[in-house]
């Protein structure tokens, strides 16, 4: 019989297990106990059937493990339990940093990319991420959150600032710099502008420092527009209303606001002149001299059958009409010679004209001379020639009449070249008309600087009025090289008739090679220095310089009064080429100065007002041209000036050469409001003095010799405005007055004093 065994066995599982993972780790190792079985009979064997061993890794999730009992009939039972490994770790995230952008170009919002940055990481993976960004950022600050899950649920957030700022600034724009003339019959001019601001996140104010449809005053108003948003941005934008005067014209009306009416401060051109028989290359105008009614003009490379010998013509007021300045008579000496130079300089004065030929050849080679002319008095359009004047000594090369003066009945004539203080040290020479005999023209003296040395070129220029003379050398060697300087000389210094030097005059500003005393002029208590390659405005732009008699109340000192600039000027305008003065005017010119092209030529009147000499007014060529160089020479008598421009082309032929001559505008006056030349003198002589200047915060202001009068004092700025009433009413002997502004910028003002028709400005500085 055969017993079989069919009891089948028993087997307990463990119960089910769940547990965390392990962290950051995406399951956990999961220990149990090996499930117990039971037989009838015996247990053969216990085995895993499916699922995962005890003590080894599980991962999230459910795991089911079945065991397997056998008996040795191989009955067979299984249990089963289950295992469940839970996620519970919460993702991490990272924010990138906080953000600070600015708006988009134009708009009021930010189009930005927020992903950069950001970092994410869990034990199980990332299943979805989001964040609350809005698209596009508006202006300010926002929040961003991030929020990232995994696939168990589990989340975690992360937040960051973006920062989002205008930092536009507003949109400005201003019109160009608006240039117009004053209103008619006022010294202001109404302005009309329009400026305009936008932003791209509004506007929160705008200013503008002055309103359109305003009067601005004579000279430059600075305008400056501002617009400021809701954010503090600023942006401005500036632009200058420059308003001018008109033109004097003869209306009974001030037309150029300079306190006068029909003034004879206003110049015009009156003719322009080309020597009736004129030809290519004879440089007319190279030296010219005016003396009332007459005027001479010389033309040094005049030819005559082929040859530069040199010529001269002289001009009158009346010819061919009134104030046409019209040729009267070419005059040569009785004989010439090729390359004597005759013409290279001029004067004209009482009816007698002087013309130097200064490379004249004589006893030695270009020893020069000096050649005289007088007026036939039973045809003053007849001049004869009367004598030819050498120096007493004479040497070769000395250039004798390279410049020449007259003043009546003496004369005045340089010799650049002459060697007796040393090589090229120069010399004056001084002649009387009646030394001698009747019209004999004896020389008197010759005249040499104290100081002279070689190459100083004393000569170079003179000029002569009553008994004071004034000789310019160019070469004279300051603290720097080829400085120059000029000197005075007085009738019966040391002596009678001595012309010994009385000063030496030297620039206050002065440079190496200024060519300082390359021009000079005198009348009554003043003289003018020409120093056309002075460097105040930039290379050779050139300058001019004042000098007062009894400047400091020093008699006889011919201190520094005053610096005359082209405030406009350039490099390489030679401001300063030729000068002139009688008082009260004074002509400066600058034959590089651009007006008509490089070279074409300027010049500049100056007025004496109460001690100061004042700029009233500009010459220029209208019909002028490149490299003309009007201003090359330059002549002054009363109302009317003369400038050679000996480069003018005439037609086909180039540098003929050409003069222009000016005048007063509407009548003949020699003062404006009719005053006389007596009454300006007193005037003058007048002190009016600033001082200190600059000054920082008390102006004192001394009046010295004022005759009884009502004056009016006040202090104007640069613009034209008065800031300051210092006095209105009697005036009378010596006075001071102080100005003690207490918000006054620093700066250029001026002192004008009105009294009755005349007004007297000084030059203020403040600089604290």
């Amino acid at each position: 019989m055969t017993v079989n065994d069919v009891t089948l066995p028993n087997i307990t599982c463990p119960p089910n297990i769940v547990q965390d993972n392990a962290p950051g780790l995406c399951g956990a190792v999961v220990t149990y106990p090996t499930p117990i079985a039971t037989d009838n009979c015996s247990i053969s064997s216990v085995v895993l059937q499916s699922g995962l061993a005890s003590s080894v890794f599980y991962p999230v999730g459910l795991t089911t493990n079945v065991w397997r009992a056998t008996d040795p009939s191989n009955n067979t039972r299984t249990c089963s339990f289950t295992v469940r490994v839970n996620d519970v770790e919460e993702p991490t995230a990272t924010c990138p940093p906080d953000r600070s952008v600015n708006t988009d170009p134009g708009q009021c919002i930010a189009t930005l990319t927020i992903n950069g940055g950001l970092a994410l990481a869990d034990n199980c993976g990332i299943s979805s991420t989001s964040n609350n960004a809005p698209s596009p950022f508006p202006l300010g600050e926002t929040v961003v959150t991030w929020t990232v899950s995994d696939p168990s649920g589990n989340t975690g957030t992360c937040t960051f600032l973006v920062t989002v700022t205008d930092a536009e600034f507003p949109q400005v724009q201003c019109p160009n710099n608006i240039s117009t003339l004053t209103d008619l019959e006022d010294c202001a001019a109404t302005v009309n502008f329009n400026v305009t601001a936008s932003d791209n996140c509004g506007l929160a104010s705008t200013d503008l420092s002055e309103q359109s449809g305003s009067a601005f005053p004579i000279g430059w108003t600075n305008i400056e527009f501002a617009a400021t948003d809701f954010h503090g941005n600023v942006s401005t934008c500036f632009f200058q209303i420059i308003v001018n005067t008109r033109p004097e014209i003869c209306n009974d009306f001030d037309d150029d606001c300079d306190g006068w009416v029909d003034e004879a401060e206003d110049w015009v051109a009156l003719v322009k002149r080309f020597a009736a028989d004129g030809a290519a290359a004879e440089e007319y105008g190279v030296s010219v001299d005016i003396d009332g009614d007459y005027a001479i003009v010389g033309s040094n490379q005049k030819n005559a059958s082929g040859q530069s010998v040199g010529s001269a013509y002289i001009l009158f007021r009346d010819k061919s009409g009134d104030n046409k300045w019209g040729q009267v008579i070419e005059i040569t000496p009785p004989t010439l010679s090729p390359g004597d130079n005759f013409g290279a300089s001029v004067a004209i004065s009482g009816g007698v004209a002087a013309v130097g030929a200064p490379l004249f050849d004589d006893q030695f080679g270009n020893q020069g001379a000096v050649f005289l002319f007088q007026q036939n008095a039973n045809n003053p359009a007849q001049w004869d020639f009367l004598k030819m004047l050498l120096t007493n000594d004479p040497s070769p090369a000395d250039n004798f009449g390279a410049s020449v003066a007259l003043d009546g009945d003496r004369l005045l004539a340089g010799s650049p070249l002459n060697d007796q203080s040393g090589n090229n040290s120069g010399a004056a020479y001084v002649f009387y008309r009646n030394l001698g005999g009747a019209d004999n023209w004896g020389q008197v003296v010759k005249i040499l600087a104290t100081t002279g040395a070689a190459d100083d070129n004393m000569g170079v220029s003179v000029a002569l009025d009553g008994d004071f003379a004034i000789v310019g050398a160019n070469g004279v060697d300051g603290l720097l090289q080829n400085t120059g300087a000029s000197y005075i000389f007085g009738r019966n210094q040391f002596g009678p008739d001595a012309w010994g030097q009385v000063a030496k005059i030297r620039a206050n500003q002065a440079g190496q090679n200024d060519n300082f005393g390359a021009s000079v002029g005198i009348s009554g208590s003043w003289a003018i220095v020409g120093a056309d390659r002075n460097d105040l405005k930039g290379a050779d732009a050139g300058a001019a310089f004042i000098f007062y008699k009894n400047q400091n109340g020093i008699s006889n000192s011919w201190g520094q009064r005053q610096i005359l600039l082209d405030y406009n000027g350039q490099a390489g305008d030679r401001f300063g080429t030729a000068v002139g003065i009688d008082e009260p005017y004074a002509v400066v010119t600058a034959k590089g100065d651009n007006p008509f092209g490089v070279g074409s030529g300027r010049g500049f009147v100056y007025l004496l007002d109460g001690g100061s000499w004042v700029q009233v007014e500009q010459l220029t060529d209208g019909g002028g041209q490149a490299n003309d160089a009007m201003g090359s020479t330059a002549a002054i008598s009363g109302r009317n000036i003369i400038l050679g421009a000996p480069l003018d082309n005439n037609g086909l032929n180039a540098d003929q050469g050409a003069v222009l001559v000016y005048g007063g505008l509407c009548n003949d006056q020699i003062i404006p409001g009719g005053d006389s030349r007596d009454d300006m003198a007193m005037i003058s002589e007048t002190l009016v003095r600033c001082f200190p200047v600059p000054f920082s915060d008390v102006l004192n202001i001394e009046l010295k010799g004022m005759k009884s009068s009502d004056a009016h004092l006040t202090i104007i700025n640069a613009m034209g405005q008065v800031i300051s009433d210092l006095h209105k009413g009697a005036i009378e002997g010596d006075m001071l007055f102080q100005w003690q502004p207490t918000q006054a910028a620093d700066g250029l003002y001026f002192l004008r004093m009105v009294t009755g028709s005349k007004v007297v400005t000084q030059t203020i500085i403040r600089n604290r």
